[in-house]
């Protein structure tokens, strides 16, 4: 996943606190499906079946990706608002194998000011198995 959705190896993954999810209102935490086709819409749909048919059409995948086995966050309103975000909601932030150092500090700065129990890792290749190891950084 990460050659695929961090820039090769140059992004970062962050890791969230489930139980902090209750706290934030109108979101709902999705197992995405795989399937071989894309979900059917309905021809006249209610409101309600307008929204099952968004949230399908967003949790769904190819077949393919299913070794990713996704979970997606979903925040459900109808214009923009900031959220705020408690402290503890990230509760791991892993950079990217290649990720440059300017962005590294630029995150640990963001991480110190409002998520400071959230633990640091570096990814980095094994060197006998086709596997990414963590480096615990920081607690």
């Amino acid at each position: 996943m990460w050659a695929h959705y961090a820039e090769k190896h140059r992004g970062f993954c962050v890791g969230i606190n489930k139980k902090t999810l209750s706290f934030i209102k109108f979101t709902k935490l999705i197992d995405v499906e795989y399937l071989n086709s894309l979900p059917k819409r309905p021809l006249f749909p209610s409101d309600e079946e307008n929204v099952g048919y968004l949230l399908k059409h967003l949790s769904t995948k190819s077949k393919h990706w299913s070794y990713e086995r996704e979970v997606r966050l979903v925040y459900l309103l109808k214009s923009r608002i900031a959220i705020n975000l408690p402290s503890d909601f990230i509760n791991e932030i892993i950079f990217g194998i290649s990720m440059s150092e300017e962005h590294k500090n630029e995150i640990t700065d963001l991480r110190n000011k409002n998520f400071p129990t959230a633990k640091l890792f570096q990814a980095e290749l094994d060197r006998n198995r086709f596997k990414i190891n963590l480096k615990l950084l920081s607690k």
